[in-house]
């Protein structure tokens, strides 16, 4: 028997808030769009769940028919981990409550919520965790996945900021892990990936944040043995800042250019004086201001909008060298786009272990395509 012969009885064990759609379903089209067009799948059913109980019973459906499955919580993966064919897709995005508890300074945001929804929430109350740089990311799969962001250098990974889950696992169980339930879980779920489960909820440790001095200040290719030399110097300086190079090709020209992104929590006058072997270099300035830092998690939003094409990869490396930006740059350049950027982020952690701290270089290469339309 077709699975399709039991969406009459799935759509009955649903929320009031739940629905499941098929491909002649109205919104259907909607639910299946993806931040990557590339990423986009042709689910054989979408159950848009409206609680962690929903969850539970499409996961039953899918095992009952031995439908594959994909969870989709911000939909922002261009490899397509929120989508599939012919399968099953569990949509989280209707989960996007987020609410914060001001005596112990924890935010908890559904499993659908996006960094701007946990942004919004927390700067209500002061406070901040480490999310996303670009707003409209769902909190899922970066929390999953390890997560940083321009507050990693003060509070770690992301992952390290969440202090519980609430997970419907594979054989429909309600847990909740955290250091004192289901540690094992916990732990697996702290950057491990998406594979353990389906995470409802989210809970993040909030810390009190103020506002950031923003720069951003290009520099001609012909300037990468200095800026290699100078994002060197700057490495590791303060845990208050973080600085992002930028090989980009920006039309209408789409010559490469270096785009230093400056970002400091501190005063105007630290900023300049942490990231004075970048201003030595007579950088021409696209924006230098103070800036809340809900603000700040938005500047990339138009760099990244819905609906193009992409890919996105990631390198780790131990050095920013002149060899590594012109490596980058031949790549920008060799790729048949109206628009590639590549973007090394360099922060400084802090990580606790049992025997020390560490220091810790994190530069991941950041790849976006934007393909030109053929005819």
């Amino acid at each position: 028997m077709s699975f399709i012969d039991d969406v009459s009885s799935l759509r009955k064990s649903l929320s009031s808030d739940g629905e499941a759609l098929l491909p002649v379903d109205e919104g259907y089209e909607t639910a299946i769009k993806r931040w990557a067009a590339n990423a986009e799948r042709r689910a054989a059913i979408v159950v848009r769940v409206g609680n962690a109980a929903d969850v539970a019973v499409a996961i039953k459906f899918a095992r009952d028919h031995t439908l594959p499955v994909a969870v989709c919580g911000g939909g922002h993966s261009p490899a397509g981990h929120s989508s599939l064919e012919g399968g099953l897709v569990i949509d989280l995005r209707k989960l996007k409550k987020v609410t914060v508890d001001p005596a112990t300074r924890i935010i908890k945001a559904g499993g659908g919520a996006t960094w701007f929804d946990v942004d919004a929430a927390a700067a209500q109350h002061g406070l901040a965790t480490v999310g996303g740089t670009v707003s409209h990311t769902g909190i899922g799969g970066l929390t999953l996945g390890g997560g940083y962001g321009w507050l990693s250098g003060l509070h770690g990974l992301t992952c390290d900021n969440v202090v519980r889950f609430d997970v419907v696992t594979a054989d429909g169980r309600e847990l909740v892990a955290s250091e004192t339930s289901e540690p094992d879980l916990f732990w697996a779920l702290r950057g491990g990936g998406q594979n353990f489960g389906v995470v409802t909820t989210f809970y993040y440790q909030g810390h009190p944040v103020t506002d950031a001095h923003f720069s951003l200040v290009a520099l001609p290719t012909s300037a990468f043995e200095p800026a290699a030399i100078a994002a060197k110097s700057v490495l590791g300086r303060n845990p208050k800042s973080s600085l992002a190079l930028i090989l980009a090709r920006p039309p209408p020209a789409h010559v490469t250019s270096i785009l230093c992104c400056m970002i400091h929590f501190g005063t105007s006058e630290e900023s300049r004086e942490i990231f004075k072997p970048i201003w030595d270099l007579g950088p021409h300035v696209v924006r230098d201001e103070r800036v809340p830092y809900t603000v700040l998690n938005t500047f990339q939003d138009p760099m990244v909008p819905h609906g193009l094409r992409r890919l996105m990869y990631s390198y780790l490396v131990t050095d920013i060298t002149v060899d590594a930006l012109r490596y980058v740059a031949a790549l920008s350049s060799d790729v048949d786009t109206v628009g590639v950027a590549v973007q090394f982020d360099v922060a400084a952690f802090v990580i606790e272990s049992d025997v020390s701290l560490l220091e810790v270089a994190v530069v991941p290469l950041w790849h976006e395509v934007r393909l030109a339309a053929k005819s």
